[in-house]
């Protein structure tokens, strides 16, 4: 495959005239973004027809406060003290909503589950604490 990936800002890639692509990835970014559903629009609007975008982000949820919050922060120290607030972490019929006014179909929420024995993520139901969501853009209407 063909592959080419971009990092940085949705504002500086579309400064820069970045085209569109087949698939955007936001990863744990939309808890800290003041527009949720500026930034979804945005995030959606480098997705080609037909592509998918991937979101995923903390739940507003005690349970979630208490382990990405209290545990991450201060108990574990995987991120930053202070790098959450609470307030802006977003429930899944949120982001659904957010992704369907900027015009694509959701799909999901699928769950991420820590498995602290093991050490490791896997896929699941719980979306209680961390969660994925899809956006997919229109179809191309030239492949109709």
């Amino acid at each position: 495959l063909a592959l080419e990936y971009r990092v940085g800002s949705l504002e500086t890639l579309k400064a820069e005239g970045a085209p569109q692509r087949d698939v955007v990835l936001a990863l744990e970014i939309v808890e800290h973004v003041p527009d949720v559903d500026a930034f979804i629009a945005d995030c959606l609007s480098m997705v080609k027809p037909g592509g998918i975008a991937i979101f995923s982000t903390i739940n507003r949820t005690l349970k979630a406060f208490a382990l990405a919050k209290v545990a991450a922060e201060y108990v574990l120290r995987w991120v930053p003290m202070g790098a959450h607030d609470p307030r802006k972490f977003v429930k899944p019929d949120e982001l659904k909503r957010a992704i369907e006014k900027a015009g694509a179909k959701p799909d999901g929420p699928f769950g991420m589950e820590y498995a602290p024995l093991l050490d490791t993520w896997r896929l699941g139901t719980d979306c209680s604490v961390n969660y994925l969501m899809t956006g997919v853009g229109r179809p191309d209407p030239r492949k109709s």
